[in-house]
């Protein structure tokens, strides 16, 4: 039976593996990602993200292997305009990877907030470019090309630092050698308005060129503001970039430089073999393009950026000092597993069976001799019954709290005559009965609160 989300996922304060998780900070259709720490020897921090595949999927064989298809992607690229990745392991069930954490906004929410210069933005579509670029050369362990796509570039899948710099993410549904989960006949995966023609009409036979297309739908809207492509429904959508006319993007915004018009033109030509050959042609061409303008250089796009999303910037840094604080806050803390608890339980145990020891002994009325079997009910656990808290501990997450108490048929039956012979031993029972408690006792204090 598969866990329930609450049981699966972290909490704030868990930690998973060796690192810390401080909070959530994304949540989405395929994946929930945290902002942890790792911590080590001299101060040593590091602020990352886990991404973990949503829990209600693990039923899904399908988006499992899409989920970890991205983990073994993203692990092979390795370029500063690519989000990085570290590791790739599970927490339990759930199978996460562990990715630079990024703290700044996307490329949507930039053009939301205004108009970019054409310097600016053929500096950010230049990153965009050698990112993707990056990506189409990787090579795998065999030496061979990957021949990645990426197949869902937009401004969503585009980061951007506060710091200026500009990675590309989210390869979850990218198309690549040795991919498990493949794509069915007649699905399309990415954004509609954004795909290249050959993308919608044979979606298994797309090259690096359909990226460069998206790319250049990318550079138009940046640009004028507007959507190029997208329509109130999938098939006019679909049909507006199968057979719509494109307007040429000075037409549209006179301010751009031809040069940067022309290049956008070719980007979208729909014919691939018209499309520049690589990404890193493009970006060679907007480099030059933001050289040459006035307002061009990163400095500049660092100043809109804390202009315009002062309030993000402010939770990204309270996040960092959160994340900075983690270790010292989870000191204080008695960490929910393993021996940490051990000085804790004995006292609790202890105490609680002393407590049952004086109302067993002042509730019964005396002189009335217990029968056979009620003594066998009541009388205390056999010494070897008695879990150590370490091992009770390690023990916790395939234990069901409200688990039946241990049998006791298997006790020795006091002999039936004389009644009164038992009664010595009684006196006996109150000082074994403070041994340490049974195991059900201590479980209801050494239970997670963070869930198995």
């Amino acid at each position: 039976m598969v866990s329930t989300a609450a049981t699966l996922l972290p909490q704030p304060g868990s930690t998973v593996g060796p690192y810390r998780i401080v909070e959530e900070i994304g949540r989405g259709g395929m994946a929930v990602v945290y902002a942890a720490v790792r911590s080590g020897e001299g101060g040593f921090n590091r602020l990352v993200a886990l991404k973990f595949l949503a829990p209600r999927l693990l039923e899904e064989p399908r988006f499992v292997q899409m989920f970890l298809d991205e983990c073994r992607i993203a692990a092979r690229l390795h370029h500063p305009n690519i989000v990085q990745v570290f590791e790739v392991d599970r927490h339990g069930e759930l199978p996460y990877l562990v990715m630079e954490l990024l703290q700044g906004i996307t490329l949507s929410e930039l053009m939301r907030a205004g108009p970019l210069s054409p310097g600016h933005a053929a500096r950010v579509l230049a990153a965009c470019a050698r990112g993707l670029h990056a990506a189409h050369e990787a090579l795998g362990p065999d030496g061979l090309p990957l021949d990645i796509v990426h197949r869902d570039f937009c401004p969503q899948n585009v980061h951007i630092a506060f710091d200026g710099h500009v990675r590309v993410v989210d390869f979850g549904i990218a198309a690549a050698r040795g991919k498990i989960a493949q794509t069915h006949s007649g699905e399309l995966k990415g954004h509609l308005s954004h795909m290249a023609p050959e993308q919608i009409e044979t979606p298994k036979s797309v090259d690096r060129r359909a990226d460069l297309w998206a790319l250049g739908v990318t550079a138009f809207e940046v640009l004028t503001q507007r959507h190029l492509f997208r329509d109130q429904n999938q098939p006019s959508t679909i049909w507006n970039v199968l057979h719509r006319r494109i307007p040429s993007l000075d037409d549209v915004r006179p301010d751009v430089p031809p040069a940067l018009a022309d290049l956008v033109a070719r980007c979208l030509s729909r014919d691939p073999a018209d499309r520049p050959a690589t990404g890193e042609a493009i970006a060679s061409e907007l480099e030059a393009i933001a050289s040459a303008a006035p307002d061009g250089d990163t400095a500049g796009l660092v100043a809109i950026l804390e202009t315009r999303f002062a309030e993000e910037l402010r939770a990204a840094k309270a996040l960092a000092s959160r994340a900075a604080d983690a270790p010292a806050r989870a000191a204080e803390v008695p960490a929910p597993r393993g021996w940490s608890r051990w000085w804790l339980t004995v006292p609790i145990a202890a105490g609680i069976a002393g407590i049952a020891g004086a109302i067993f002994m002042t509730s019964e009325p005396p002189g009335i001799p217990d029968a056979p079997e009620t003594l066998a009910a009541t009388s205390p656990i056999p010494a070897d019954a008695h879990a150590d808290a370490g091992a009770l501990e390690a023990e916790l997450p395939e234990a069901d709290a409200g688990a039946p108490p241990v049998d006791a048929s298997t006790e020795e039956a006091a002999p039936p005559d004389p009644p009164r012979a038992r009664r010595p031993g009684r006196a006996r029972r109150p000082g074994r009965a403070r041994r340490p408690a049974p195991a059900e006792a201590p479980s209801e204090f050494l239970a997670s609160p963070y869930g198995d």
